[in-house]
């Protein structure tokens, strides 16, 4: 049976390579529109092989540890070594530890867990996650927590603290603004090629089924805050870093990885508008946001 599986997300192609008995598509079912049969050369951006948790040679997790954090997932903690990183993951579906072990760079990485062939992973999906929104930093790219709209071929980013309605707002803007469609729900893909920034959808859409396979040139950026009245501001230079800055992933303490997302970030704060939007969730909020990214 074949265990090599091919994927281009956001332009990128990664190779997954699995025991034998994984029916892949189960397990990630939202990686399939983003599918290739074959690649069209051997050069990855990730190369990842996935193994049973059986086979995992170590017991205890091991390493500097960098940073903790917990949310509606589960636990998730990364550690640092010799030779790159490790993450563990413990979820609430499975009482116990799921492994990613990474070199420094993401681009080999090895994927501990415990899947029965037939079930959809979550674990497995979001250590994929994570590794490619780090890799893809050396390219000019930058995987941002949003909601996403395509209307006329441009694309539109939604920004904000959880909680703060970047959904609702997505889809007021679907709602009340012809030929307007979800693109990604949770974590869309910024990407800088020429002189052009595009957005595209990617496997990874939050609780959204949501998994496009598409592109298109990115027409601005909003930071969403919940307010009494509506209100739009045009942000510049500084503040529009800051604004967007917090919905970028990157593994913070890497100063490597860090100095070269502030640089893409820059690039995309210079090039596309992005604003401040305090607002209720109402149409007359989709509306002002849409009139003073769009209409000129």
């Amino acid at each position: 049976m074949k265990n090599d599986f091919y994927y281009r997300i956001a332009g990128f192609d990664i190779k997954i390579s699995t025991f034998r008995n994984l029916c892949i598509d189960s397990v990630l079912p939202s990686f399939i529109p983003f599918k290739l049969e074959k690649p069209v050369n051997d050069s990855f951006l990730i190369r990842c092989k996935i193994r049973s948790l059986d086979e995992a040679s170590f017991v205890e997790q091991n390493g500097n540890l960098l940073d903790e954090t917990e949310n509606e997932m589960g636990i998730i903690r990364l550690y640092e070594h010799d030779a790159g990183y490790m993450l563990a993951v413990k979820t609430n579906l499975w009482n116990e530890w799921h492994y990613m072990l990474a070199d420094k760079q993401f681009k080999a990485i090895v994927i501990y867990t415990r899947v029965n062939g037939n079930n959809e992973n979550n674990e497995l999906s979001s250590l994929l996650r994570i590794a490619f929104s780090q890799s893809i930093l050396k390219y000019e790219a930058v995987s941002v927590h949003a909601a996403a709209v395509y209307s006329a071929n441009i694309s539109y980013f939604f920004m904000g603290e959880s909680g703060t309605g970047k959904s609702t707002h997505a889809q007021l803007w679907i709602g009340n603004i012809p030929d307007t469609v979800l693109l990604n729900d949770d974590n869309p893909v910024i990407r800088i090629i020429g002189n052009e920034i595009y957005g595209y959808g990617t496997p990874w859409s939050g609780k959204t089924a949501c998994y496009k396979n598409l592109s298109f040139r990115l027409g601005g950026i909003v930071r969403l805050k919940q307010s009494e009245v509506n209100n739009f501001s045009l942000l510049k230079d500084v503040d529009a870093f800051i604004s967007v800055y917090p919905g970028c992933s990157v593994i913070s303490c890497d100063k490597d990885l860090s100095n070269i997302m502030h640089e893409t970030l820059i690039k995309i704060c210079q090039t596309v508008a992005v604003g401040k939007l305090e607002c209720r969730p109402d149409r007359e909020a989709a509306l002002m946001c849409y009139k003073n990214l769009v209409v000129k």
